[in-house]
């Protein structure tokens, strides 16, 4: 595979937490279905860009979609995502509006790794508000984004 679309590290999950969302926006970009989808949580902050969220580091938690796949599927999943999400592993930095982190998700069978977005320039956005809606999941009080 080359360095544009790295090796998935044995990794074969997906955490989404806005348009890439089951009945969302961009849910139609996924180029397979997945084994599951089910609940879990990150430790982020959401941040509210108007027709899409974008995660940052942070100290809160957000709730989303863990979307598992086969890990000969990852190689696709990650090229197709990574379009839709404006992520440019071959161009520099400046390029992308996200990048692809590796995160742990907790979700009602345990922890898993998986592959999320954040804001590649959270900068950028620095007067760009926090997503205000809240659902509760596991016990903490988690960013969720509902859509416009």
């Amino acid at each position: 595979m080359s360095t544009c679309h790295p090796e998935t590290d044995d990794v074969s999950s997906i955490f989404v937490y806005g348009t890439l969302k089951s009945g969302y926006g961009l849910s139609h970009v996924w180029p397979n279905r997945p084994k599951s989808i089910v609940l879990g949580r990150i430790a982020a902050n959401l941040l509210n860009l108007g027709p899409y969220p974008g995660a940052i580091e942070g100290t809160g938690f957000v709730l989303g979609e863990l979307w598992r796949f086969d890990l000969e599927e990852m190689a696709a999943v990650l090229k197709s995502l990574d379009e839709a999400e404006e992520f440019y592993p071959c161009k520099p930095a400046a390029f992308s509006l996200y990048v692809r982190k590796t995160v742990q998700v907790i979700t009602q069978v345990g922890e898993l790794k998986a592959f999320a977005y954040f804001l590649a320039h959270p900068d950028r956005f620095a007067k760009a508000p926090e997503v205000q809606s809240r659902e509760s999941f596991l016990g903490e009080n988690c960013q969720t984004w509902k859509g416009l």
